[in-house]
């Protein structure tokens, strides 16, 4: 990352931290209202909080483009802030999911703006660099947040809700100062021509769901974990080895260019790594481990080969529309396949694993059919008709 530019790095940062709020506040979410209410009432707030999360992203990066940068995501953090804190002093059960709901639909959507800034700002190679540590640092993120949580819970009952909500307000605030300043220089000459078509082309469109399908994959498999290891202590620590890895993935690939090759070779990893897990499932509980916590080095290169290739094959001025969407269709495919994943468990583990070998299966499949429709080292023209027949 040490060549990146600085501006670069303020983005980095920024993006993580949000993750760490954004991964903060689920856990936050069960752990206060689980403690208050009912877990009942805590997995429907959590239902509501990640479905107007996921479903407002793309309506945030319309209103970006037509109120302004700064206005935007200043009001964001505030009602971001005061939602999340409403969280904790709500007492019954249906203002609990109604706030819970509006928390969600007011996160600031700055994963998919921040990479629409380093799209512009970077040629193909540094942004594959830049997205290899973005990835990297998103793992991260899942190590930090728990432990985050875990230490405001001590502060009181009111702590880990409003320890997300600082958090939240901060980057949002942080980010309108950060992105308002480099938005106008983010605009790569060399990305192709700008056109009227508001649509995203159809490659566009499979990476999305590409996008789905990994999260959905990766949702599976920390289900299936859960419910494969009895300690909840021992499977915590798994999960965070296999975030670790992930972490370890993406800094590893951030430090080199032109490995397209070794990008294309790791996508099929998780999804060999599932279909083994699934044999092992009643059976050498350590190699199953060993075998999972590996995968994990593939997790972020993916992740971040999968957002440099949305890149390539969308116009510039749809970038921010592509990443919306893109971050969308994440969280919706990662809860939907949570809610599948829980009532799976209990038939088959082994089933589960080969769904998450499904998911990972179609989101490398959809990566390779568009790098093979659209080659690397071809020139990308972004006509209104591109990716057509």
């Amino acid at each position: 990352m040490a060549s990146l530019p600085r501006n670069v790095l303020a983005i980095l940062a920024v993006t993580m931290a949000y993750r760490v709020a954004t991964s903060m506040g689920p856990l936050a979410i069960l752990v206060t209202l689980a403690d208050k209410l009912s877990l009942a009432v805590a997995s429907f707030a959590l239902t509501g909080w990640t479905f107007a999360g996921a479903l407002s992203q793309p309506l945030w990066i319309a209103i970006v483009k037509n109120i302004g940068w700064r206005p935007t995501f200043l009001l964001l953090g505030i009602v971001s802030f005061a939602s999340h804190v409403g969280i904790g002093i709500v007492s019954g059960p249906l203002s609990a999911v109604l706030v819970s709901t509006i928390a969600g639909a007011s996160l600031p959507p700055i994963t998919a703006q921040a990479r629409a800034l380093l799209a512009g700002l970077l040629d193909a190679d540094r942004r594959s660099v830049a997205f290899d540590a973005e990835a990297a640092l998103a793992s991260s993120a899942f190590v930090i947040a728990p432990l985050v949580v875990a230490a405001s819970n001590f502060v009181g009952q009111l702590g880990p809700t409003i320890s997300c909500a600082a958090l939240l307000g901060l980057v949002s605030l942080t980010f309108a100062h950060v992105g308002h300043g480099i938005e106008r220089k983010s605009e790569h000459p060399d990305e192709g021509p700008r056109r009227g078509n508001t649509n995203l082309n159809w490659l566009t469109q499979a990476l999305i769901f590409s996008g789905a399908a990994a999260y959905g994959m990766l949702a599976c498999i920390e289900v299936a974990v859960v419910a494969r290891i009895d300690d909840r202590t021992v499977a915590a620590l798994l999960l965070t080895a296999w975030a670790g890895a992930s972490l370890v993935g993406g800094l590893m690939l951030s430090r080199f260019r032109n490995i397209e090759r070794i990008r294309l070779l790791l996508l099929p990893v998780p999804s060999v790594a599932s279909i083994a897990m699934a044999g092992l499932v009643t059976s050498n509980l350590p190699l199953f481990s060993i075998i999972l916590v590996m995968s994990g080095l593939a997790v972020a290169p993916t992740i971040a080969f999968l957002t440099s290739e949305v890149s390539r094959v969308t116009q510039p001025s749809q970038h921010a529309k592509a990443y919306g969407w893109l971050q969308a269709a994440s969280w919706l495919g990662s809860a939907i396949a949570t809610a599948v994943a829980g009532s799976l468990a209990d038939i088959s583990l082994a089933l589960l694993l080969l769904l998450a070998s499904s998911l990972a299966v179609a989101s490398f499949s959809l990566i390779y059919l568009c790098r093979w429709l659209a080659p690397a080292r071809a020139p990308l023209t972004f006509s209104d008709d591109y990716g057509k027949p």
